[in-house]
């Protein structure tokens, strides 16, 4: 690049962060980070889970002021703690988990706390309805301001919150992992409007785990392993493989762990169950086999596997354990019979934000913890300190609380919960979805350790190379019903994704 170009680049700068550092005690969760935005670019950030994202985060949208480095705004330094006050109306941020109140309208949401006014003072509901739906229409979002916020979908609150972020005119957009909840016709929307975005010269952060958004929205990626910004690359010029590399430090090559065959005797049967969104569905799981289930959005997958922990109630169909028929109505009936469900939305379902590490770990299988109705301490200090050890998760020890860990970090701990137990049956609902590649990998390690160890798994994925890499056999579900199911040899994706667009329907024994 000429020097007249550099500078052409360099004025366009809008955000620029110099040796960003920060700690939590000992733990170093920043460690001279680097990093700008010019106008008009999308500029990525990505890292694996516990690699500063998050923390990066909190520090642009103010929720962190004590840090360390430079922050300047077009050229000028911005004093740390008048950041929150500085960046009002110049920066906005979308988080992955998006803060609105769910009693109040879209509109009351999008103008939350800087509602227009009347002369009198008093709040301008006229203007606060035509406003919200002109701002709606022009991000294409075919949603009434009207609309209670609990009555949308998740991927409808998702928009809501770029919708809010956006009201202000921001030069600057902080997008956080926000495509993760989004259908594909949600994630095409958001993506058009990023792209109308840059080219009205909006400076567009964009964080995300999913390398394939990366590559084909961003002009610019920043990696960062460790706290460290350790490369910025044009993405025109870096490779999904480099990209990978750079996030893990090391060569990676393999993005899935070998699948062995561990079949054993039947452990699960399901006959002619149904329930909310399935009916008739029949298949059996042995011990030392990973089942997957493929289908579209509302194919009925994430409510089978609730109905059969107990969650969720059957409207007909029997379950059978070991050859027993046995009677589930809630997940403690399941959780006794050591069946363990890990559902998608952890961080609402599963995690208890204010306990610690071993709290979480040990809560839901407190008995084995328990003699003569009191807990073991000593005895949950030591299978939570085993835990941490063998999957390697990133803690200053068992007592910090499970909030101030990473989201992978958090998985890894949910997992632990139920690999400490007995389990003889594991439903997974999308068990990597929100982690990056290198703690998805540990994941599929983790499923292949339950295989070995004879345990059966029952796992729906939207990813679809990441369901047939790890399944033995298939079942495709569609409008409820299971309309395929295949022996995963030989089996290409062209035939999963016919099945799942019901343009076949087959059995394979």
């Amino acid at each position: 690049m000429s020097n007249k170009a550099k500078h052409r680049e360099e004025d366009r700068i809008i955000l620029c962060l110099e040796n960003i550092a920060k700690s939590f005690g000992v733990t170093r969760a920043l460690d001279g980070v680097d990093f700008d935005v010019r106008a008009g670019e999308i500029h990525a950030i990505l890292g694996q889970n516990g690699a500063g994202k998050s923390t990066l985060v909190k520090i642009l949208d103010s929720s962190i002021a004590e840090f360390e480095g430079k922050v300047s705004f077009r050229g000028e330094e911005v004093p740390h703690r008048a950041m929150k006050e500085f960046f009002r109306g110049k920066l906005g941020v979308v988080h992955q988990e998006f803060p609105l109140i769910p009693h109040l309208s879209v509109a009351e949401n999008i103008y939350l706390g800087e509602f227009p006014r009347t002369r009198a003072r008093g709040i301008d509901w006229g203007k606060v309805y035509s406003s919200s739906d002109e701002l709606l229409n022009t991000l294409d979002i075919s949603i009434d301001s009207k609309t209670v916020v609990k009555d949308l979908s998740a991927g409808e609150r998702q928009l809501v919150s770029i919708a809010r972020a956006l009201a202000k005119n921001p030069e600057i957009l902080v997008f956080d992992e926000a495509t993760s909840t989004l259908t594909e016709n949600e994630v095409n929307i958001v993506f058009s409007l990023l792209e109308k975005l840059r080219v009205n010269g909006t400076g567009i952060v964009f964080i995300s785990h999913k390398i394939e958004e990366i590559m084909s929205l961003a002009d610019r990626v920043t990696i960062l392993r460790d706290g460290k910004s350790v490369a910025t690359r044009s993405t025109k010029e870096i490779s999904r493989t480099e990209m990978i590399q750079f996030m893990a430090g090391r060569d990676v090559s393999e993005q899935f762990p070998a699948r062995t065959t561990y079949e054993g005797e039947e452990v699960l049967r399901v006959e002619n169950l149904s329930g909310t969104a399935f009916k008739d569905c029949s298949f059996a799981v042995r011990r030392g086999e990973v089942l997957g289930l493929a289908g579209l959005v509302g194919s009925g997958r994430p409510e089978l596997l609730k109905t059969i922990f107990g969650a969720m109630k059957a409207t007909g169909g029997d379950v059978y354990l070991n050859g027993n028929k046995v009677i589930i109505k809630r997940p403690l009936d399941a959780i006794e019979k050591n069946v363990y469900f890990i559902p998608s939305d952890r961080r609402k379902e599963c995690v208890f934000h204010e306990l610690s590490i071993r709290d979480n770990l040990t809560i839901a299988l407190i008995r084995n913890y328990c003699k003569w109705g009191l807990i073991n301490h000593k005895k949950e200090e030591q299978i939570t300190n085993e835990y941490i050890e063998k999957l390697q998760i990133k803690t200053t020890g068992a007592s910090q609380q499970i909030k101030q860990l990473s989201g992978g970090n958090q998985q890894k701990v949910i997992i632990s919960r139920w690999l400490s137990g007995n389990g003889e049956v594991f439903l997974f609902d999308e068990p990597t979805r929100g982690l990056d590649v290198g703690v998805k990998y540990d994941v599929y390690r983790l499923i292949n350790k339950i295989k070995e160890a004879g345990g059966a798994v029952v796992m729906l994925s939207s990813e679809l190379p990441e369901l047939m890499a790890l399944s033995d056999r298939i079942l495709v579900m569609y409008e409820g019903e299971i309309v395929a199911q295949m022996v995963n040899e030989g089996l290409t994706q062209e035939n999963v994704l016919e099945a799942m667009m019901n343009q076949t329907r087959h059995s394979q024994n």
